[in-house]
């Protein structure tokens, strides 16, 4: 499936694709008991999500695996909103942007340093 937005000035194009092959490390870690048996009933399934970013003619890539969303694939649009607020997605890619144009790589909560 594939969505697009404008968010601040960044074109979004956004893939969500089932994934078959995800593995977890730690699938206990991971994921509840809940979610388990849910994966196992067929109720919800295991998604990648991949964000293309792109602004004044560059490109970003993002990837987000092992997200569960409904197996009902009709469904995930009306999800992908929370979805994206949930994971963090819009604001990682907006922070990303934001270190790509600064001429600093320091990060957001790094003390100022004197030279």
């Amino acid at each position: 499936m594939k969505f697009s937005a404008n968010i601040e000035g960044i074109e979004f194009k956004i893939t969500i694709e089932r994934d078959k092959v995800y593995k977890a490390h730690n699938p206990l870690n991971s994921f509840s008991l809940q979610d388990l048996e849910d994966i196992k009933d067929g109720i919800v399934a295991i998604y990648s999500i991949i964000v293309q970013s792109s602004k004044n003619n560059e490109t970003l890539e993002h990837y987000t695996t092992g997200i569960l969303l409904s197996s009902d694939e009709s469904e995930i649009p009306e999800e992908l909103e929370e979805i994206l607020d949930d994971f963090g997605i819009v604001e990682h890619v907006l922070k990303h942007w934001k270190l790509n144009e600064s001429s600093s790589l320091d990060p957001d909560w790094a003390l100022p340093i004197n030279k």
